[in-house]
């Protein structure tokens, strides 16, 4: 299981379904861009976190990978080791929601070279077609079948655009930039917005002068037509209402592109930020463990000459 990107209880529903192998990448780029989305106030399915006690873990990755609206297939060194990671990959492609492929430390082209020993992708299918059953060592452990249906998804989504580590220089706080932009441009969300809190911090002014605006343009425009001088003909009423709900129409768009435009500064916001958390919790861990191995190089040369001193 820790090598799969698993799933969701079967009453649940994600936005995202993170597909990787978690050797390879859950504790750096999977981590990373998992809580990016999440600060986005998406749903999304990374493994342990959404898995429910009680529950058949493959029918939460199966309701999961169903549910979310986008896939993102993290293809890394040791992606084809995994038969879970290529599992999901089959029930991606069949869900037909989009897949962005991530290609980590690969390259797209070993997903279409998987015959023979060309790859790392074609020996690790090779080795699981030498597999046997445990009970039975003269049957395949994987018919032909499912390793050909394996070969084949993989080489339908190496055609999917998708992003290079390589072409971001190796630099994976870009890398997860670019996933998470197109995730946003592709996930079936109506405006990302009121997902977070009751509204995010800063907007809870901004929505109490649209709510009283609106109110106070009704009381004016109701003010206005009792004064008018005579009664007004149907057709004339009709206009009215017309250009009085077209003027509406109008005010209302404005004030809703100017909410949700602050609402993605805003979560903006709180991903930069937590990105300099990261950093900065990271950084004196990266510090800690080059001292501890500076030390215990010195501990070494010491009892190494300890013992020289010993034999003479």
């Amino acid at each position: 299981m820790a090598e799969s990107s698993s799933a969701v209880p079967s009453s649940a529903a994600y936005d995202v379904f993170l597909n990787h192998r978690g050797p390879d990448v859950k504790k750096s780029f999977a981590s990373h861009l998992y809580r990016r989305l999440l600060s986005y106030g998406l749903r999304v399915f990374l493994d342990q976190p959404e898995l429910h006690r009680g529950d058949y873990f493959t029918l939460q990755i199966k309701n999961a990978i169903q549910s979310a609206s986008v896939h993102v297939a993290i293809f890394s060194v040791g992606y084809v080791d995994s038969i879970w990671c290529l599992n999901e990959l089959v029930q991606m492609l069949d869900s037909k929601a989009p897949i962005i492929p991530v290609f980590y430390h690969v390259k797209p082209t070993e997903l279409r070279r998987t015959r023979g020993r060309e790859t790392g992708y074609a020996k690790a299918l090779e080795k699981h077609e030498s597999k046997t059953d445990e009970y039975n060592p003269q049957t395949p452990r994987y018919d032909s079948s499912t390793i050909e249906k394996w070969r084949n998804v993989l080489s339908k989504v190496a055609d999917i655009s998708g992003f290079e580590l390589e072409a971001c220089n190796g630099d994976e706080g870009e890398l997860v930039d670019k996933v998470v932009e197109r995730v946003l441009k592709k996930v079936k969300k109506p405006a990302l917005a009121l997902d977070v809190a009751k509204y995010p911090i800063g907007l809870d002014d901004k929505v109490k002068d649209f709510r009283a605006t609106t109110g106070t343009q009704n009381k004016e425009r109701r003010v206005m037509a009792s004064s008018s001088k005579g009664p007004l003909s149907t057709e004339e009423r009709l206009k009215q209402m017309e250009a009085t709900l077209a003027n509406l129409q109008q005010m209302l768009q404005h004030q809703l592109e100017q909410l949700e435009s602050d609402i993605t500064m805003t979560k903006i916001g709180f991903a930069e930020e937590l990105d300099k958390l990261n950093q900065e919790l990271k950084s004196p861990q990266q510090g800690f463990d080059e001292r501890m191995e500076e030390l215990e190089a010195k501990m070494a040369q010491l009892s190494s000459n300890w013992n020289k001193e010993e034999q003479k």
